[in-house]
């Protein structure tokens, strides 16, 4: 059983933090430390003696345990509470259990063939429920212009104007991005100007750069350049096909509907913003006159945290308020900073493992990569205090399908280290080889062991979220809810805030 919260409950929220404060610096000794170091740091000896028993699972019952948390019947009362608190304290991530926004969702009509233009199944299923929750929200509160941050190619956004008849403005810094949202819009514009009233469909901009908090939708409206897709097209290197406009309002027409209406009441939002964006936006929602905002973050390996030491007078004269993480004055209380390896852990689809083929192989992965940790520092590569800082990459699928000498020859060759050469001699790498490919499974287990607490460690970067709102605007409704399967999109709880609405 997972965790529900009401985020209207701020006694609540605080205490549920706590919780997963306590669980996860409990474990600290999982979290801290590269896995690419893994065997330089002795990282197995770590591991409690009672737990030595998972070195008799295999590997298909390693992926059980990250999946399902299935333990046998003989395992220590230690590890079983670990793995029990590792699935039970997380938030709840089954859509059904918010039947209120499930029903919505569910009661959602396709999206249009060419709305779905450029989506993978994964894209369409995100943009059909989340578009559908917004118009909800629209309907609800008499809302009909909608900022969309990092808006990316506009899928949502067009969902959002020819599905659902709402005004956008996808606001993305990445000229290539905004470059593949146009030429998406001008194919719908051309269809469906083509063969619908022009006026049944909401108006569309795109706008090429980033905005900042205590913007006005008023604002918003007087960045947006009518010729846009003249002037981002004419800066890029190659030029994509063009589509013209087909009969319909001019975009300076469209303007100046959209400027004519009541700007006083809009809705922000976000699909997968990365990192620090959903940050940004929970910022910009808070001090801007933006009335709803539905987020769903990702990425969050990519939010800045503050690297702190031991020392109390560092951790007193930084300034974290200018981090994504902690957010709330509540959590930074608390003194739990999570460093680059927990936040990294947080981004693991744990759910996913069993029906994936590729998790045996993935940690096989991981060992090669510890291993080839070894070879470098033993090699005077690179010093044991700086080989964590080797960033090697994803090596293509031949790297692998060899065995480990093939895997160093590729990784070797990507880092530009000369092999077999002067450092590197073909007798070590067989000598590493020999030495640690036994060893693989306790790889696996230190993997699988840390994964478990991947949702755990999510859940606390959104109660943070929740609890930041809070303390800015008391008066806000709060729903986290989850809003995808959850298995097809890991990262599927939205933030929904509501400002004093009258209904």
């Amino acid at each position: 059983m997972t965790t529900i919260i009401d985020g209207n409950n701020e006694m609540d929220c605080r205490a549920y933090a706590q919780e997963l404060i306590k669980f996860i610096d409990q474990s600290h000794w999982l979290l801290h430390g590269h896995n690419v170091d893994f065997y330089l740091d002795g990282f197995f000896e770590k591991l409690p003696a009672e737990w030595n028993s998972l070195l008799d699972y295999s590997m298909e019952e390693l992926v059980q345990l990250g999946c399902y948390g299935t333990l046998r019947l003989d395992a220590s009362e230690s590890l079983r509470k670990f793995v029990t608190n590792s699935k039970q304290l997380p938030l709840n991530r089954k859509p059904t259990s918010d039947v209120e926004h499930y029903n919505v969702i569910q009661s959602s009509s396709s999206l249009h063939h060419l709305v779905q233009l450029g989506m993978n199944p994964k894209k369409v299923a995100e943009v059909q429920s989340l578009s559908s929750l917004i118009a909800h929200y629209c309907e609800k509160f008499n809302i009909n212009t909608i900022i969309d941050m990092g808006s990316g190619q506009g899928y949502l956004d067009a969902a959002l104007a020819f599905h659902y008849h709402l005004n956008v403005i996808g606001v993305d810094d990445n000229t290539v991005q905004t470059c593949g949202a146009i030429c998406n819009l001008q194919k719908m514009e051309k269809y469906f100007f083509k063969n619908y009233d022009s006026n049944l469909f909401g108006c569309l901009f795109h706008i090429n750069s980033r905005i900042t908090i205590n913007e006005s939708l008023s604002d918003i409206l007087k960045r947006i350049d009518v010729n846009l897709s003249d002037t981002i097209f004419d800066n890029l290197d190659q030029k994509p096909t063009r589509y013209g406009q087909e009969k319909g309002k001019s975009n300076l027409e469209k303007l100046k509907l959209l400027q004519s209406q009541d700007t006083s009441d809009w809705l922000l939002c976000g699909l997968h913003t990365c990192g620090d964006l959903a940050v940004s936006m929970i910022k910009q929602f808070i001090h801007s006159d933006a009335k709803v905002m539905i987020n769903v973050g990702c990425c969050y390996n990519m939010i800045t945290e503050p690297e702190l030491d031991n020392n109390p007078t560092n951790r007193e004269s930084l300034d974290v308020r200018h981090f994504g993480y902690p957010l709330s004055q509540f959590v930074r209380d608390q003194g739990l900073y999570l460093g680059s390896s927990s936040r990294m852990t947080a981004c693991q689809a744990i759910c996913r493992w069993s029906d994936d083929p590729s998790s045996i192989e993935n940690f096989k992965k991981n060992a090669w990569r510890a291993m080839l940790q070894v070879v470098l520092v033993e090699s005077g590569c690179v010093s044991q205090q700086e080989a964590s800082k080797t960033v090697l990459g994803k090596l293509g699928k031949g790297a692998f399908k060899e065995g480990f000498v093939t895997y160093v020859e590729k990784a070797l060759q990507k880092l530009k280290i000369q092999y077999p050469g002067e450092k590197i001699s073909e007798s070590l790498v067989h000598q590493v080889e020999e030495q640690y490919s036994s060893r693989m499974k306790e790889v696996a287990i230190i993997w699988t062991l840390r994964s478990l607490l991947s949702e755990c460690i999510e859940s606390l970067i959104l109660v943070d979220r929740v609890l930041y709102v809070k303390e800015n605007q008391p008066n806000t409704s709060i729903s986290l809810i989850p809003i995808f399967d959850h298995q097809t999109s890991p990262r599927n709880m939205a933030l929904i805030c509501t400002k004093e609405l009258q209904v």
